[in-house]
């Protein structure tokens, strides 16, 4: 027979363990989720015909944070691969709500979905599609790219709405994370 003092650490020991092993479901759980979000978001989002590559999807991992401040930014990287180029990708996640997604190809140009006509074509593409993806309301981004010009890096404001289309790399307020320029935060 257990005495009274022994069971109760048994019983503490176990709880603990329980709890620790929650956490790691939970955590897991969180970072298979990002991953498998990212993952979506490339192959239905970005304007690419990803049957020519191979994708490879990195781990979650997390930026630092200000003291005392509880958001919590994590990043997934995504490499897609064929025989002459590789498409590195970034998708980028604050409490684990879909951010920003940076895209650098290297080697031949990707391989896109379709002719697009424009730069223009391009982000309403992305946005119509990013409108299907998360169910968020893109029309005042899609109303507001209807006065960019397609010559030229263009930023504009309709009502509250703030919208900037560039060809990469023209992207300013950048740091490098792996190797991926990102906006700073």
């Amino acid at each position: 027979m257990m005495r009274p003092s022994t069971l109760a650490a048994l019983t503490l020991i176990l709880l603990v363990s329980i709890l620790s092993f929650q956490h790691f479901q939970v955590a897991h759980a969180d970072t298979v989720l990002l991953e498998s979000k990212a993952l979506s978001y490339v192959n239905n989002v970005l304007p690419f015909d990803m049957s020519h590559y191979t994708i490879t999807v990195g781990s979650v991992y997390s930026f630092p944070s200000a003291p005392n401040d509880p958001t919590i930014t994590q990043a997934v990287d995504i490499d897609s691969r064929s025989s002459d180029s590789t498409i590195h990708v970034v998708c980028v996640y604050v409490n684990g709500a879909f951010h920003q997604c940076g895209v650098s190809p290297t080697g031949t140009p990707p391989v896109s979905d379709r002719t697009y006509a424009s730069v223009k074509d391009v982000a309403a593409r992305i946005l119509q599609a990013h409108q299907e993806q998360t169910g968020l309301d893109s029309t005042g981004l899609l109303n507001a790219l209807n006065l960019v010009n397609d010559t030229e890096t263009t930023n504009v404001t309709l009502g509250d709405v703030s919208l900037g289309v560039s060809h990469f790399p023209d992207i300013t307020g950048l740091q490098t994370v792996n190797g991926m320029p990102v906006s700073y935060f």
